[in-house]
């Protein structure tokens, strides 16, 4: 009788992502038939997942998202690197020193990840800068200032009444507290006070004899530009050191008018005209001196 096959198993491979695969097959061991023939299985295909990618920093590089399988682990998309951004550069405000407080230089930082790339460096207070009893920058009056007593003038027998070019007479009450100049041509009245400290509006007219009329009845304190008549004509007003102006000769003035020598503030014609104590036409720190002595009652007379 015939033997019969003799059946084998033919191994079969599993398919992969990218290659097919086999079922398991039969054969005879003797004569080597097949008895059960292997069939193809189909590739599986790549199963896609992301690769996180990270953004790039103002000095780190980042990196774009990828993709690979899942199961072989085959990379699909490649990450790209993104380059470092760099740094956006945005100023720190410093501050200025003044004579008791430090300050502070400029400094620069990133506007994105806030690193501080250029330090901010302490300025030392510039400490008061006295002279004849006063602060030059800031006015502050020196405690231990002592003033040098100055020989008693002998008081002169007559007094000099402020005159126009055509000997006009702008007739003062009291001419011993109160001096006036009279600019004609520019149609201004300046006041140089000497004891003068603020006034009311009737002191103000009480100062005058008769001569003069004034147009604005409703100025109680501050007389700094005002308009007022005089033997027909319209004058202005001007206070020597009120450049505040508030009425009274004080430290403030002082302040202003150091600040219109430095140029930091750029006055208007009334407060110009009183910051320039000795009408040279030019503002000094000597005049802010002059003030602030006369403020702190270290001196009787401004200039």
């Amino acid at each position: 009788p015939a033997l019969g096959h003799k059946e084998v198993k033919i191994a079969g491979k599993a398919p992969t992502c990218t290659e097919k695969g086999l079922t398991d097959g039969v054969k005879c061991s003797v004569c080597g038939e097949i008895l059960t023939a292997q069939e193809e299985i189909p590739a599986l295909g790549h199963k896609e997942v992301k690769i996180e990618g990270k953004s790039a920093t103002c000095t780190e590089t980042g990196l774009t998202d990828g993709v690979k399988c899942s199961v072989c682990g085959e990379i699909l998309t490649a990450q790209k690197e993104i380059p470092a951004l760099g740094h956006k550069e945005v100023k720190i405000e410093g501050k200025s020193a003044t004579c008791t407080e430090t300050g502070l230089t400029d400094g620069v930082k990133c506007s994105v990840c806030g690193e501080i790339l250029t330090a901010q460096k302490e300025i030392p207070a510039l400490g008061h800068q006295f002279d004849n009893g006063a602060c030059t920058v800031c006015g502050v009056i020196d405690p231990n200032y002592k003033p040098v007593e100055k020989p008693t003038e002998k008081p002169s027998e007559t007094t000099t009444e402020p005159t126009t070019k055509d000997d006009k007479k702008l007739e003062f009450a009291d001419n011993s507290n109160i001096n006036g100049k009279i600019d004609e041509a520019n149609k201004k009245v300046s006041i140089l006070p000497s004891a003068f400290a603020g006034i009311s509006f009737d002191e103000f007219k009480a100062m005058f004899k008769d001569a003069v009329s004034v147009a604005d009845e409703k100025i109680e304190k501050v007389f700094n530009g005002m308009k007022f008549m005089f033997n027909g004509n319209e004058y202005t007003f001007i206070l020597k050191g009120d450049a505040s102006p508030d009425g009274k000769i004080t430290a403030s003035d002082a302040r202003v008018i150091l600040r219109i020598a430095a140029k930091l503030e750029n006055p208007d014609e009334v407060t110009k005209e009183s910051a320039d104590i000795n009408s040279d036409g030019k503002v000094t720190s000597s005049e802010a001196r002059s003030v602030l002595r006369f403020a702190a009652k270290l001196d009787s007379k401004m200039i």
